[in-house]
């Protein structure tokens, strides 16, 4: 069996192990990303689309991470709705965790506050939105904006490049991807975590931030709502605008104990959410079908 995790790993395994079962987790689809482009992002091509529906051809199951990711495929694809399996991912609790005394969301300042994104800056992701937002925000507040991680393309350098132009250089950073240990450091230390993400099957780093007891202020899409309750375990955005990210950012800031009630909140939900769980649900999975596949051997 081979369990292939994005499109062209399933293209891939269809055409390597033609008469092995395939199991696939896509994680985003064409039909999906093409659903929520945000301005100035280019549509995913009609190929793509093509080579996934091959390989949900082929599939013994499908490994979706939301229920409103399998009413997506389901709607949008030609597929078999037993083949649809719900498995989240976790979070590896003894990383991602809090630490008392170290959040600065506890700190109680109302005037500033660091933002932290982090994974491959890229339009999908958003960070731009971040950028264009900070100068939107009322002159009394303080602030600054860290991006953890690269993305080969240079994307993250227009940002920079962008900051300037804005007179922001002195308040954001770039710095480079981090080792989950030390990723959960940064998340710990952050006033709010931010997930300005156009499309996502499922914020895991929604989770990990969550689970370390910061607070998130993350976009309203299925794959970041399905984790965060909003003003109770996190804070969504309703729109992809600079303007609604700037009252977000300032909302949060302005009110400590928000942010205090949300980590926690936030923490408590997390430890329901464990890769522990996640392997249980696969192992089954795997197992039901290795089974099968004993039973139709002639």
């Amino acid at each position: 069996m081979v369990h292939a995790h994005y499109w062209l790993s399933g293209l891939a395994a269809s055409l390597a192990y033609p008469a092995t079962p395939l199991v696939a987790t896509l994680h985003t689809s064409a039909a999906g990303k093409n659903r929520q482009l945000a301005a100035g992002q280019v549509a995913e091509p009609d190929s793509r689309y093509q080579a996934e529906q091959e390989v949900l051809d082929r599939i013994w199951a499908l490994v979706v991470n939301t229920p409103q990711e399998a009413e997506q495929m389901l709607a949008d694809y030609r597929l078999d709705p037993a083949k649809v399996q719900l498995i989240s991912p976790g979070v590896d609790s003894s990383v991602f965790r809090p630490l008392p005394g170290v959040s600065p969301a506890h700190a109680g300042s109302s005037q500033k506050a660091r933002l932290v994104f982090a994974g491959r800056p890229q339009p999908l992701k958003g960070p731009h939105l971040v950028v264009e937002a900070l100068p939107l925000l009322p002159t009394d507040l303080e602030v600054s904006f860290d991006l953890v991680g690269s993305s080969g393309s240079g994307y993250e350098q227009s940002l920079l490049a962008r900051a300037e132009e804005l007179g922001l250089a002195d308040r954001i950073r770039l710095l480079p991807a981090q080792a989950p240990e030390q990723l959960a450091q940064t998340l710990r230390e952050a006033d709010l975590v931010v997930v300005p993400s156009s499309s996502e099957t499922f914020g895991l780093l929604a989770l990990e931030a969550q689970a370390c007891g910061s607070p998130v202020l993350a976009s309203n899409i299925p794959g970041l709502a399905s984790i965060l309750e909003d003003g109770v375990s996190g804070l969504l955005v309703d729109s992809p605008t600079p303007a609604a990210w700037a009252k977000a950012i300032e909302r949060a800031v302005r009110n400590p104990q928000l942010r205090q009630r949300l980590g926690r909140a936030g923490a408590a939900a997390a430890r329901e959410r464990t890769w522990q769980t996640t392997a249980q649900k696969l192992h089954q999975l795997y197992q039901n079908i290795l089974t099968q596949t004993q039973k139709e051997k002639p």
